[in-house]
């Protein structure tokens, strides 16, 4: 299992502070996890961490 979790860096410091989380997804062996959001200009983090046992895994981002 993979956990994903997507913040705005609302001071643009790079470092990730309560408030700033945007959304969350989990993703199993069997289900992706998804999170698609319209996002403005701003610098954002994404933050991918195994919280079950050893897992590949694969970040896609779209620009449109």
């Amino acid at each position: 299992q993979v956990g994903i979790w997507l913040y705005v860096d609302t001071n643009g410091n790079g470092v990730i502070y309560p408030g700033e989380q945007i959304d969350s997804a989990s993703a199993y062996i069997n289900s992706a996890g998804t999170i698609q959001k319209n996002l403005g200009k701003d610098d954002y983090i994404l933050q991918v961490r195994e919280t079950g046992g050893n897992t590949k895994y694969a970040v896609t981002m779209t620009s449109q």
